[in-house]
């Protein structure tokens, strides 16, 4: 026993561990690690792993910082092995003031704010209800006119328009002082139970809501017969008018419209990995479908006038491509933007990924 105690005495430990984003499960690189009684400085790595060696024995409190995240501090006791500390998830600064803010006195009003632009505009919006509205961090900011929210939990919502329970884990959501909408997230669709007059409903409504889709035009793409379909592609040429925004603060657009369908291949590209296709173009598109008359609620802002009211979407890039899959799925949501017949719709007119009609 004797011969034993100085190698347990000098025995060099280590504590390993990870940090994360709390929201997103991604790794947090940079973070600065400390722990009391070692004056070196620690950071994570490009996996969010820190690796603290040379520990003795011992009690430390363990800090942990970082200049976009919010900080973290607990004890650890180190007998005589080296110690795995499960991962430590942190929020971000910005995602941790919508969590201090989660019920402050503008809540209710925040919160109906967002139901009405998570959810659209629609016909079947009204018959959409928000069943756990308390896992929803919703903010207003004043000084920048947007609402930012996200949940950490399943949103589940309830659509009796098209009789589906839809959970939706929202990652990120932005309702700018301009109008436009940006949402983004996880979800899941479980079909509701219903007589067979309600099913039957559902499978009409559920078509309808299909016809003139961005789900049914990006197929219609894929199946080469967008004129079948109904959907004509057109150039848009837009220029903000920055003299009319300085004058009155209010976005007004000066527009060259060009009444000629594109080519499929003028605005799809095919990419190296089978089953996705790019969808890109320098310009606007202008897509019309003509087998859907317009909403008259929809935002024609900057449309040309005097134009058949039909169904009508406005597509704009904000990166070089929008990828999509044979489902008809964007799956980087946030290289596009829609204007009009898309861009009002929401949640309450979203239809599973392996919908068919």
């Amino acid at each position: 026993m004797l011969l034993l105690l100085p190698v347990a005495s000098f025995a060099q430990l280590k504590i390993t561990g990870r940090v994360i984003d709390k929201r997103y499960k991604t790794p947090i690189l940079n973070a600065r690690i400390v722990l009391t009684g070692d004056t070196t400085k620690y950071k994570t790595n490009e996996e969010g792993v820190y690796i603290i060696p040379n520990v003795k024995p011992g009690e430390y409190t363990l800090l942990i910082t970082s200049n976009e995240y919010e900080s973290y501090a607990n004890t650890w006791l180190v007998y005589d092995n080296s110690i795995v500390i499960p991962d430590i998830e942190l929020l971000s600064i910005d995602e941790l003031d919508l969590t201090n803010d989660k019920y402050n006195a503008n809540r209710e009003r925040d919160l109906n704010i967002f139901k009405m632009m998570f959810l659209g505009e629609s016909a079947n919006a009204k018959q959409c209800k928000i069943l756990n509205p308390d896992v929803v961090f919703v903010k207003y900011n004043n000084m920048l006119k947007n609402l930012t929210a996200f949940s950490d939990e399943y949103i589940n919502i309830e659509n009796r328009a098209l009789g589906y329970l839809i959970k939706y884990q929202l990652r990120t959501f932005h309702y700018l002082k301009n109008g436009s909408v940006y949402f983004d997230g996880v979800q899941k669709f479980e079909d509701l139970s219903g007589s067979e007059s309600e099913k039957r409903k559902w499978k009409k409504e559920r078509l309808a809501v299909y016809q003139g889709s961005l789900m049914h035009f990006l197929r219609a793409i894929i199946g080469n017969h967008l004129d079948e379909d109904g959907f004509k592609v057109s150039r848009l040429i837009r220029r903000l008018d920055t003299d009319y925004y300085k004058l009155t603060a209010r976005t007004s657009y000066k527009g060259i419209y060009n009444g000629d369908s594109l080519p499929i291949d003028s605005f799809i590209n095919h990419t190296n990995k089978r089953g996705v296709f790019a969808l890109k173009f320098s310009d606007q598109l202008y897509i019309t479908y003509n087998k859907k008359k317009q909403y008259p609620n929809i935002n024609t802002v900057g449309m040309p006038p005097n134009l058949p009211k039909f169904a009508t979407t406005i597509v704009s890039f904000n990166e070089a491509y929008a990828l999509f899959g044979i489902d008809g799925v964007i799956t980087n949501p946030q290289s596009i933007s829609f204007e009009g017949e898309w861009g009002d719709t929401g949640v309450a007119n979203l239809l599973p990924p392996d919908y068919q009609p």
